[in-house]
């Protein structure tokens, strides 16, 4: 099987930003939390009653360092924490995309592809269900198209020309070959691939 390939990283645009954006809420809602159990007491210790100045000027240099040491590892973080974030959004929109073009296709009647997403990607469990679904209608859509012509053969074989056969049940067969016909025209739409009669069906052609 062709190995499946994808050069975009930003698939879906609104929803791997969407959850882009989430991320990032959860990152700022950390680092204030941080931010608060370090610089919080600090500051009730700094702005609190009964303290020196030689103490306030130690808080403030312990303060001053922390907002040092803390914030640039914290920028690199989030940096790094939003480029990941997107490379993982890229493994759950990336099948999604693929899903969606699926599924089009099956609108339009065509069942002749799985669906196939990369091996890294998520939702491979999604993906066998999926294709469950294309093998079993493939199928089922091949079985009719085989009893189809199965029924066409029937009423190919009959002789209208024959005496035995009186005027309504003639008029009968000949609606029944437009109805046989209207089948076949609407299957015709369905597109499985490599079409094979269903060994139960062979037997009636």
């Amino acid at each position: 099987m062709k190995t499946y390939k994808r050069r975009r990283v930003l698939i879906d645009k609104r929803l791997q930003y969407k959850l882009l954006i989430i991320n990032i809420n959860y990152f700022i809602v950390l680092l204030l939390v941080v931010g608060l159990a370090l610089f919080g007491p600090l500051l009730l210790e700094f702005y609190g009653a009964g303290i020196n100045y030689i103490e306030k000027s130690v808080i403030a240099e312990n303060i001053l360092y922390l907002h040092v040491r803390l914030w640039p590892p914290f920028i690199a973080a989030a940096a790094l924490f939003a480029i990941h974030s997107i490379f993982v959004s890229h493994r759950i929109a990336g099948p999604l995309y693929r899903f969606r073009a699926v599924l089009k296709r099956l609108r339009e009647g065509d069942f002749s592809e799985d669906v196939r997403i990369r091996k890294h990607d998520y939702l491979h469990q999604d993906e066998e269900v999926m294709n469950e679904m294309i093998h079993t209608l493939r199928k089922r859509i091949t079985k009719i198209k085989a009893e189809q012509q199965a029924v066409s053969d029937v009423l190919a074989n009959v002789d209208l020309n024959s005496e035995n056969i009186s005027p309504e049940f003639k008029s009968q067969l000949s609606r029944m070959e437009n109805h046989v016909a209207e089948m076949r025209r609407q299957l015709d739409a369905f597109r499985v691939g490599d079409e094979t009669i269903p060994p139960d069906c062979r037997g009636h052609a």
